[in-house]
């Protein structure tokens, strides 16, 4: 498995895990929790080998991002920056991953 490939798996599973432990409007939480584990899925499932999978969770990265500046959608500045954080973070890597080119940790 691709390194890319953890580093979304395991931000899915912290969306998921910071949705529940902050104190979130059900919406966002449920939009958190669903995206969380759609990311975590795709990630685990060897993202690199699977271009579209890629798309997914760049979209979903997009998603996290976007939503942390929608009005209706602010939950707190701790969320917010989570959101944006992780977001920025799953986009660049799923949407490098359908580039074809592979990060690898230093040795």
């Amino acid at each position: 498995m691709k390194f890319t490939s953890w580093i979304i798996g395991i931000l899915g599973l912290w969306i998921i895990v910071s949705a529940l432990l902050f104190f979130t409007p059900p919406f966002i939480q449920w939009s958190n929790v669903i995206c969380g584990a759609v990311i975590a899925f795709l990630g685990f499932s060897s993202i690199n080998e699977k271009k579209e999978y890629g798309w997914i969770a760049g979209i979903m990265g997009l998603w996290l991002f976007i939503s942390a500046f929608i009005p209706d959608l602010l939950t707190g500045s701790g969320l917010s920056l989570n959101g944006i954080v992780a977001g920025v973070i799953i986009a660049v890597d799923g949407f490098f991953s359908v580039g074809g080119k592979t990060v690898h940790p230093a040795h």
